[in-house]
């Protein structure tokens, strides 16, 4: 923005508060799981078995973002000079305004001396908070970051198959695509799944999905996140 330069993000926590949706970019919307489909992820960080960054990196592999949509913000712009140099222009106003180090250099010094006031008066060991967890840095990560997706998945969502599985065995020979083993059914049960999917040019919901497919519901859900992250699959909220 600093550069006048029209910015593409993905709709999700802190990013979504640096501009706003058509005025300086364009925000692309996230999907994730709902709350309560991580505990085992937070069970494995807190035993040590994963390392922060591995509990990160696969609750990351359970967000979503539409391959389509990023491609149809970059064609708008591509497509619209105007749209780009006014989206440019207020971009670089709002990054003057907000971000420039003469704003941020003073909101640090207040922080800081909030922080030390707090310090000099706070108690240092809290009670715990009925219903909250007693480790609050290793909860289901998606209980934790309810907020930072535009939305959770549903039943109602629209499944449409996009990739092939050739496809997907390609992608799964990244490592970090490989992270999910152990969050998501097995491979017979992934296997039904991908048979089970709706072909190009159809759709079927995803309760529907769950339906036809005898598994727990949270790996089903992750299963299917998963698949859409890497853009074998799309999701649409459900039709109204």
């Amino acid at each position: 923005m600093a550069a006048g330069l029209p910015v593409v993000i993905t709709d999700w926590n802190g990013y979504r508060d640096t501009l706003e949706d058509g005025v300086q970019g364009i925000a692309v919307p996230t999907v994730s799981a709902p709350s309560g489909s991580g505990d085992d992820l937070a069970a494995r960080y807190r035993n040590n078995r994963y390392s922060y960054g591995g509990y990160i990196g696969r609750t990351a592999q359970f967000t979503a973002v539409g391959a389509n949509l990023v491609a149809d913000a970059y064609t708008r712009l591509i497509g619209d000079d105007a749209l780009r140099q006014s989206m440019g222009a207020a971009g670089q106003a709002r990054a003057e305004k907000i971000y420039d180090w003469s704003v941020i250099v003073p909101e640090y010094e207040a922080l800081w001396a909030e922080l030390a006031a707090r310090r000099a008066t706070d108690q240092e060991v809290a009670a715990p908070t009925p219903g909250q967890p007693a480790d609050p840095l290793r909860d289901d990560p998606f209980r934790i970051f309810a907020g930072y997706p535009t939305i959770t998945i549903d039943d109602d969502f629209i499944v449409e198959r996009q990739g092939t599985d050739t496809e997907l065995e390609q992608l799964i020979r990244f490592d970090i695509n490989s992270a999910v083993a152990g969050l998501v059914p097995d491979a017979p049960t992934m296997r039904s799944l991908l048979a089970t999917l709706p072909q190009p040019g159809t759709d079927m919901t995803v309760g529907v999905l769950l339906e036809k497919i005898e598994a727990p519901r949270t790996p089903m859900l992750r299963a299917i996140l998963w698949l859409a992250k890497l853009g074998i699959i799309g999701l649409t909220p459900g039709r109204d």
